[in-house]
């Protein structure tokens, strides 16, 4: 039989203290890892809240998601696409001149960045009567009907999503996005105690404009806050990634859409007459969009070609609306010059 000291190392009997002493920092580390996922998940859970839109600093997102807040508004005209219809499109101009009534429930592109092009629209037609017309229009550098779910980081996507979009596959979408997770309750955190600071401190206190209600007593266009634009600088504009897929896109988008007796207007948005870019535009959009690309002058927007101000916002609202009103007329002949069933052959034969 071997004696103590003959037995290997590996045998020798463990002091109990040593193993607790061993164990202790993995325990502290899982508390801390714990804490960490704890304070996360809270913090998301604020900004999943009402309250957040109103304390994050960040008044321009508040007005998004009118389509989310509209039930039983079964709009004739339903306006949609990203934010050059969001700021340009005039729901009570387009009825006026139509007889219709209008909606516009578009997104900024960060937000359909994030949730996809088609979530905001579908979850309005779950709610409404489908329209008699659905009008988009998009800009020429991202013309995407068919943009997927969690294709760029925006923080503004993150918002709405949080807010309004809790299926499974956004949930799924942010499991396997943590990067974007972290980086946006950062960003929200800081706007947070940021605004708190500036509301405690009476010479930076300031009233944040109701933006909902603005969008809500227009019926879904938001006026963007800025002057019309006057300078004709595109040197941080690089041209958007139009390709080839984007015919698949809008016939696909089309065909989704135009059921039910719904016709789909798919337009794209006016460029100003200085942008560099207007020929490339003019070649990868051919035969894609319904309406004419065409060129305005810089104080028809007031950000470079993005949004849109008054004198622009009436200019492409009228022309959007006499498009409608010459599919109305199309149809209305169309019906006309159908042969009604006549009886063949002399009565009572």
């Amino acid at each position: 039989m071997p004696t103590l000291s003959e037995i290997p190392h590996s045998m020798e009997p463990v002091e109990p203290e040593l193993v607790a002493g061993k164990q202790a920092p993995l325990w502290y580390a899982a508390l801390f890892v714990c804490v960490q996922l704890g304070a996360l998940a809270g913090l998301l859970s604020v900004m999943a809240r009402p309250w957040f839109l109103t304390h994050d600093g960040y008044p321009g997102i508040y007005q998004a998601g009118y389509g989310m807040r509209l039930m039983h508004a079964d709009c004739d005209v339903v306006v949609y696409g990203d934010s050059s219809a969001l700021t340009g499109l005039d729901p009570q101009l387009i009825a006026k001149i139509t007889g219709l009534k209008t909606c516009n429930i578009a997104e900024a592109r960060g937000v359909e960045d994030v949730v996809g092009f088609r979530f905001p629209l579908d979850a309005y037609l779950q709610r409404n009567k489908r329209p008699r017309f659905i009008l988009m229009m998009l800009g020429a550098p991202s013309f995407l009907p068919d943009k997927k779910p969690f294709t760029a980081f925006s923080t503004e996507g993150m918002i709405y999503a949080l807010q309004y979009d809790h299926g499974r596959e956004m949930l799924h979408g942010f499991r396997r996005r943590p990067s974007w997770v972290v980086n946006f309750v950062f960003w929200a955190a800081e706007n947070i105690l940021e605004n708190q600071w500036k509301q405690l401190l009476p010479w930076t206190r300031r009233a944040d404009i109701d933006t909902r209600k603005q969008r809500a007593d227009r019926d879904g266009i938001w006026p963007f806050p800025l002057p019309p634009e006057i300078n004709c600088d595109y040197s941080a504009l690089a041209p958007g990634a139009v390709v080839e897929r984007n015919a698949v896109d809008v016939a696909e988008t089309r065909k989704q859409y135009a059921v039910e007796g719904t016709q789909v207007i798919i337009n794209v948005s006016p460029i100003s007459n200085c942008n560099p870019y207007e020929g490339l535009y003019r070649k990868q959009l051919d035969g894609l969009h319904d309406n004419a690309l065409i060129a305005l002058p810089m104080p028809y927007f007031n950000m470079t070609d993005v949004h849109f101000s008054p004198v622009g916002s009436a200019y492409i609202s009228t022309a959007a609306a006499n498009q409608i009103l010459e599919l109305m007329h199309q149809y209305d002949a169309k019906r006309l010059n159908t042969p009604s069933p006549v009886l063949r052959g002399p009565i009572g034969k």
